[in-house]
């Protein structure tokens, strides 16, 4: 599938230091949904962990409960500022 201006996973996944909150994205999945999503990369002893996690923004702006994105991720675009706060 051809999206302008999105990123297919299977080509690039966005690069994100270890133990940080990542860039914001908006994100499709294989079954039609799309996120606000970070991509994260754990790292932890004895091993590593790269997922989608999805969020939310309360109304003072403050990110709240972080899930990890179950569905497979297909591609990601990265949201204007304004947007990813």
């Amino acid at each position: 599938m051809k999206l302008n201006g999105w990123i297919n996973t299977s080509e690039q996944l966005p690069e994100t230091a270890p133990n940080t909150d990542g860039e914001v994205f908006a994100v499709l999945t294989e079954d039609g949904n799309v996120y606000r999503a970070r991509y994260m990369h754990d790292v932890y002893d004895g091993g590593e962990s790269k997922y989608w996690s999805e969020f939310t923004i309360d109304s003072c702006g403050r990110e709240n409960e972080h899930y990890e994105i179950c569905e497979r991720v297909t591609h990601y675009i990265s949201l204007p500022k304004e947007q990813s706060q």
